[in-house]
C-alpha cells in the first residue's frame, strides 16, 4: 500500500513539474503586419481646376458652361434675332469671351474647316460630355475662335492665361436637349 501511495505521489508530482516546466505557449493570435513606410506611386492626381467655378444656365440657350469665379457674363439680346449673345467679363470688367449663335444653313465655311492641315493655327476640339466636334482658330488678328455647329465662341486677346482659361470653358460646355 505504502507502494502505491508513492507512486500515486511520484505520478502526481510527474504531472505537476510537466505543466511547470512546459514551453508557454500564447494564444493564437491573427499574425500582425510590420507597418510600412507609405511609398510613393506615379499614379497623378487629378482634380476638377473648375470645381469652384460659376455654371452659366439659361432658358435663351441650349447649353450651359462654367466661368470662373469673379467674372459676370451678359446677355445681350440682339433686335430681330430670337437668340442673342452672350459676353463674358473678367474681375475688372474687361471683355474676355463672347458667344454667339450661328445659322448654319447660311454661315459659310471658316479657314480652318478650309486648312485643316495648318496645325499651327488650327486646332480641333471636342468640348462637353457629349464630345460635340469643333475647330479652334487661333489666328485671327490676336483673337481665337471655336466653331461649332451652331455657336461661335471668340477669345476676344489671346495671351497665355487667356488661351488656358479659354480651353478650360470649352471643356465644360454641355449642351442639353
Amino acid at each position: 500500500m505504502v507502494l502505491v501511495v508513492v507512486a500515486f505521489i511520484v505520478v502526481i508530482v510527474g504531472i505537476l513539474a510537466y505543466f511547470q516546466f512546459k514551453p508557454k505557449t500564447a494564444p493564437q493570435s491573427p499574425p500582425q503586419s510590420t507597418p510600412t513606410t507609405p511609398q510613393s506611386t506615379s499614379t497623378p492626381t487629378t482634380t476638377d481646376e473648375t470645381a469652384n467655378w460659376q455654371t452659366f444656365n439659361s432658358i435663351h440657350f441650349t447649353f450651359q458652361f462654367k466661368y470662373p469665379k469673379g467674372w459676370s457674363v451678359s446677355e445681350i439680346i440682339l433686335p430681330g434675332i430670337s437668340l442673342g449673345a452672350l459676353e463674358l467679363k473678367d474681375q475688372s470688367s474687361n471683355l474676355i469671351i463672347s458667344i454667339n449663335p450661328v445659322n448654319p444653313s447660311v454661315r459659310g465655311s471658316s479657314y480652318c474647316e478650309i486648312h485643316p492641315q495648318d496645325t499651327k493655327r488650327c486646332e480641333q476640339t471636342f468640348v462637353g460630355p457629349n464630345l460635340l466636334y469643333g475647330v479652334i482658330d487661333w489666328g485671327i488678328d490676336g483673337e481665337a475662335n471655336a466653331m461649332f455647329d451652331d455657336l461661335s465662341v471668340t477669345l476676344h486677346k489671346v495671351e497665355p492665361e487667356t488661351k488656358e482659361i479659354f480651353q478650360r470653358i470649352l471643356s465644360t460646355f454641355k449642351f442639353l436637349d
